[in-house]
C-alpha cells in the first residue's frame, strides 16, 4: 500500500488578530492609568500642593488670585505712601503744602492791602470827607488767592465817604497798582450806589497779578 505525505502547512495570525489580542490589555492599561490620574488629582495632589496661611489652607488655583490681589494690594499702598512722603508738590503732599503756602501768601497779601486802605482812609480824614467815628472807609469782604494764576480776587465796597465813593476807589485802585508786589490789575466797574442804611457806597470787584 503505498505511502501519503501529507503536508499541513502552518498558519500565521493577521494584523486584525493582533490588534484584537492587544486592544484588550491596552484599554485596561489606558483605564487604569486614567483612574490614577483622576484619582491623585483630586486626592493626592491637593493635599501636596496645599499651603497654610495664616491659619487657612489654599492650593494652587487659590495662591494664584491670592499673589494677584496681594500684589495690587502692594501697588496702591506704595502709590498712598508716595502721595505721603514724596518731597514733590503733587498728591495729597502737594494739596497740603499749597494749602500752607495760600494761607501764607493770603495773610501777606490781606496786610499789605490794609495797610494801603489804612493810608486812603487817613487821607480821606485829612481831605474832610472822611468818617472819624467810622474807619472802615473801604470795608473789604472776601479775598480768592489764585496761585497757579498768581493772582488776588478783592472783593469789598467803599463806604462812609459820601458821594465820594468813587473817587476813594479810584485811590484804592491806584495806590494797589503802585505796589511793588502788584504786576498789573482788572479795575473794577466804577458806580456808585444809595440805601437808607449805609447812603453812598461803591462796590467792587477786582483781581490784582502778583509779580513773581
Amino acid at each position: 500500500m503505498p505511502k501519503t505525505n501529507t503536508k499541513t502547512s502552518a498558519t500565521h495570525p493577521s494584523v486584525g488578530d493582533v490588534l484584537h489580542h492587544v486592544s484588550v490589555p491596552f484599554l485596561i492599561f489606558t483605564a487604569v492609568l486614567l483612574g490614577f490620574l483622576s484619582l491623585s488629582a483630586t486626592l493626592i495632589l491637593p493635599q501636596l500642593t496645599q499651603v497654610d496661611i495664616a491659619g487657612k489652607e489654599h492650593d494652587a488655583v487659590e495662591l494664584k488670585e491670592l499673589v494677584k490681589k496681594l500684589d495690587t494690594r502692594v501697588q496702591e499702598l506704595e502709590r498712598a505712601r508716595g502721595e505721603f512722603v514724596t518731597p514733590l508738590r503733587e498728591g495729597l503732599f502737594g494739596d497740603a503744602m499749597d494749602q500752607k503756602y495760600n494761607s501764607r501768601d493770603l495773610l501777606l497779601f490781606k496786610s499789605q492791602l490794609e495797610e494801603i486802605t489804612q493810608q486812603i482812609e487817613t487821607a480821606s480824614l485829612r481831605q474832610g470827607y472822611g468818617r472819624r467815628e467810622n474807619k472802615d472807609t473801604i470795608s473789604i469782604s472776601s479775598m480768592t488767592f489764585d496761585q497757579e494764576e498768581l493772582s488776588l480776587k478783592v472783593e469789598g465796597k467803599v463806604q462812609n465817604v459820601g458821594p465820594r465813593s468813587m473817587t476813594v476807589l479810584a485811590q484804592f485802585i491806584n495806590a494797589a497798582q503802585e505796589s511793588k508786589w502788584v504786576s498789573d490789575i482788572s479795575p473794577p466797574k466804577f458806580t456808585r450806589e444809595h440805601d437808607d442804611e449805609n447812603g453812598f457806597y461803591s462796590p467792587f470787584i477786582f483781581t490784582l497779578l502778583l509779580s513773581e
